[in-house]
């Protein structure tokens, strides 16, 4: 029970904070409900970096807008996703299926081997050691 309120608190806790941070973003750059976003999170040059929309992040997000029957381009603050691990669950995928394979290959090869045991070595209980020299 204390673990589902500890987990409600920070829950509420975050859902508040990126609804701050949404309302500043949206103070600070008001945008027009006739945008789309056109363009994908890039860095900001430097000479744009005095520019409203690149002083938090360091990014931009081309936007484009529709006012008084014209199109214009906007640009607002976006956090950019690091790449670094974009293909990284793909290769735990491919570990894991490695691993099932290794797995089943294991069982297939334990299973032909017991049908090639001799009926000797099927008497025998292999956790008695064996004593060759006995007087």
């Amino acid at each position: 029970m204390a673990l589902r309120s500890s987990v409600y608190v920070r829950l509420s806790a975050i859902h508040l904070a990126m609804t701050a941070l949404t309302y500043a973003q949206n103070t600070a750059n008001p945008i027009s409900a006739s945008c789309v976003i056109v363009g994908d999170c890039l860095p900001c040059a430097k000479s744009e970096m005095s520019e409203q929309f690149c002083k938090m992040s360091g990014h931009k997000q081309e936007l484009s807008c529709l006012e008084g029957g014209v199109n214009r381009t906007k640009f607002k603050e976006c956090i950019a996703v690091s790449s670094a691990y974009s293909g990284f669950h793909v290769v735990v995928m491919f570990e894991v299926i490695m691993l099932l394979l290794l797995l089943l290959a294991f069982q297939a090869l334990r299973k032909e081997k017991q049908k090639y045991v001799s009926s000797f070595d099927k008497r025998k209980d292999p956790h008695t050691p064996s004593k060759p020299f006995q007087i």
